[in-house]
């Protein structure tokens, strides 16, 4: 069994996960998010639709976060 995944800024949503599926052949394994705003993602909160679309199609969230520098 092949895993993989997506890491993105942008909320997720049905018809991005769709686009993700027609891309990638099967539903990703896993999505990255950043779980909070910054200015690498200013769409960065992750919202509670996205954790229930996550959870109803067994995709594991993977929390990013931005260290200092």
């Amino acid at each position: 069994m092949a895993y993989w995944g997506v890491d993105s800024c942008s909320p997720i949503t049905s018809s991005y996960l769709a686009d993700v599926k027609t891309w990638g052949g099967t539903t990703p394994t896993f999505w990255g998010r950043y779980l909070t705003n910054n200015n690498v993602c200013p769409n960065g909160w992750l919202s509670g639709s996205e954790i229930t679309l996550c959870k109803d199609n067994n995709i594991g969230i993977i929390r990013q976060q931005l260290e200092s520098i």
